[in-house]
């Protein structure tokens, strides 16, 4: 019965959004993105230039190859727009008259800004009114039936309204990076009620903030303009006209009547549930950059730049007051002008320090934005290209001890594979696979957790949140502290070595997978076949013991956790002399680990833990780790 609901509501919202036309629309029927007009191009130009040999006395075979030379190079021609760039880049270009001088962009676009609106000229000359809008539109995939009903109908009202009052509506819709400034300021000035939570707090901003830059945080954007020829306008007489000249009178009614006419058009779209605002001539320029320069105008927001004026305009009208106080009036007007030239030529020319914060600003953005991909660059590099070193005989000989070894100790790489963390004591295999996947993953390589643990400790350690999942037997969840971490932990009563095999060979292909393997789980042995074997270790001989009984010999690699300076060397050397194996990773001791794991948050979050896990640094003393 649900499935059949779920059909019949599909069902009522795709009729909800057809549209029903009764005309022939030929001009939309294609065919390998061609139109019907230019198949005809093509055949025209095949028969009229291709047929011309036939005329002449040469072979066949000539004939032939001019024929099918002519076909290839029209229908060539017209799949990639050879018509069309050719009157952009040539004819346009050549003969287009030049418009002003660039430094206004009312005059370089034609339009001259009125009051509220814009007035500018058709083809034919005659002058255009245009209003703006921006627009907030009610999300549409959380609305129900109902909901999605009203608003369809009051857009249509809407656009009947538009053809009634005699507007052209122009809508463009367009995706642009989510910056919030006023959030996030508002929440950078909120108190917290620790240290740790206003970390916390300020790391979420600044992800965002990245987010937002990288143009992975994106919004939808609507601006909606609103057009109809002025002398569709009638400026009719009102009760409420206030004295003044012919002209005035004539301004007074062409504004009034415009603006009745908008707002019963507007207020039929205000029902659909859509907010408007009207756009003020400085947005306009903004609007114009967004679209022409978007990596120039993305800087100008991330720099909250602002349209106010400077403050150097009121210093010459102060100027001038006290200083042509006292002069004549012809005197005093010529004054006026001559400081107001040369506060605009101050204005026009930035100071040496402008010019320096400017060029500093710019040159930091460039170093951003090569940073960002320089760091994208290295992350696909790593993970097509890095291989495993794989381990020598020569380093698996207890007595020799060479720079190689002692170099691969001192940094992991985490490259898409699958790898067994597991240990017949508490030596911190959970704490690993929790902290080295929270400092490894990133929306750029995304790393997976796999607890087959019966006490779910990566859940706890990581405090996820949970996710729809389609996998059958097993649950997902996402870090809320960390992007890219995604953990998976089987059902209850879901033990099956089969679909823990399959889900491995579907995510190990791809991404990183670290798998917190107990010591008795069913079929361990044959689980660790599939991928890397690693032995967890810590700095504690009453559990080494346990592992020497437990595991005489071991195939694989081992990592220490927990070491301080002290100990590492005594746990590699009980290492080698029991199985011959050189240490593949040593992770240090991080203070205050315990505490993390209260807060609910793995200690990777921070960034200097995190840099510490992904270089391990054991040169330092420091307090143990869970």
């Amino acid at each position: 019965m649900g499935k059949e609901e779920q059909l019949r509501h599909e069902e009522a919202e795709n009729e909800l959004l057809s549209i029903y036309l009764m005309g022939d629309i030929r001009e939309d029927a294609q065919f390998l993105g061609l139109t019907l007009k230019d198949i005809g191009w093509i055949i025209g130009t095949t028969l009229i230039i291709g047929l011309v040999p036939f005329l002449l006395p040469v072979s066949f075979w000539t004939k032939l190859i001019w024929l099918v030379l002519v076909s290839g190079f029209s229908f060539i021609g017209r799949m990639v727009g050879l018509p069309m760039h050719r009157k952009r880049y040539y004819l346009d270009k050549r003969y287009q008259p030049k418009r002003g001088s660039g430094s206004d962009m009312g005059a370089l676009l034609g339009m001259q800004e009125d009051g509220w609106y814009y007035v500018n000229a058709n083809k034919n000359g005659k002058p255009v009114v245009q209003i703006l809008y921006q627009l907030q539109a009610p999300p549409w995939e959380t609305a129900i039936l109902s909901q999605k009903r009203k608003r369809i109908a009051a857009f249509g009202q809407f656009i009947r309204a538009c053809a009634k009052e005699g507007f052209a509506a122009d809508i463009h819709a367009e995706q642009i990076p989510d910056f919030r400034h006023d959030i996030w300021q508002q929440k950078e000035a909120s108190s917290s009620d620790s240290e740790g939570i206003h970390n916390l707090k300020m790391m979420r901003i600044g992800m965002w903030r990245e987010l937002a830059r990288s143009g992975e945080a994106q919004r939808s954007a609507y601006v909606l303009r609103l057009s109809i020829d002025q002398h569709r306008i009638d400026a009719r007489q009102r009760d409420d006209e206030p004295e003044g000249t012919k002209e005035e009178l004539k301004r007074f009614r062409f504004s009034a009547e415009l603006r009745e006419r908008q707002s019963r058009v507007m207020a039929v779209l205000a029902q659909s549930g859509h907010a408007y605002s009207l756009i003020s001539g400085y947005v306009t320029p903004e609007l114009l950059g967004r679209w022409w320069d978007r990596k120039a105008w993305e800087q100008w927001t991330d720099a909250q730049e602002s349209w106010e004026e400077p403050e150097t305009e009121e210093k010459s009208e102060h100027y001038s007051e006290t200083e042509t106080s006292n002069l004549a009036p012809e005197e005093a007007t010529a004054d006026v002008d001559e400081i107001e030239q040369q506060v605009v030529d101050e204005i026009d020319q930035p100071t040496g320090d402008e010019r320096k914060r400017s060029f500093l600003r710019l040159l930091a953005s460039h170093c951003t934005a090569l940073w960002a991909i320089l760091s994208r660059l290295q992350a696909i590099l790593v993970l097509c290209f890095w291989k495993r070193k794989e381990p020598t005989t020569h380093e698996l000989e207890p007595a020799v001890e060479d720079e190689s070894v002692q170099d691969e100790n001192e940094s992991l790489v985490l490259t898409p594979g699958i790898r067994f963390l597991t240990s017949p004591v508490p030596s911190g295999k959970t704490f690993l696979s929790v902290n080295l996947g929270a400092a490894w993953s990133s929306h750029v390589s995304p790393v997976h957790v796999i607890d087959l643990s019966p006490d779910q400790g990566c859940k706890t350690a990581l405090n996820p949140l949970p996710l729809t999942c389609d996998e059958e037997g097993w649950e997902a969840y996402m870090s809320r502290h960390t992007p890219g971490l995604t953990l998976w932990i089987p059902k209850p009563g879901q033990r099956d070595a089969q679909a823990v095999q399959r889900l491995l060979r579907k995510l190990g292909e791809a991404y990183p997978v670290l798998v917190d393997v107990p010591w008795g789980y069913p079929g361990r042995e044959e689980l660790l076949e599939h991928g890397n074997a690693i032995a967890v270790v810590d700095n504690d001989y009453h559990h080494w013991l346990r592992w020497a009984q437990a595991s005489p010999t071991w195939q694989g690699e081992v990592w220490i956790n927990n070491v301080d300076s002290n100990m590492e060397q005594a746990v590699e050397t009980l290492v080698k002399e029991q199985w011959q194996l050189a240490i593949s990773y040593v992770c240090p001791a991080i203070p205050g680990a315990r505490n993390w794991l209260y807060q609910g948050r793995p200690p990777a979050t921070d960034g200097a833990v995190r840099g510490r896990l992904r270089q391990s640094e054991t040169s330092q003393e420091e307090e143990g780790c869970a």
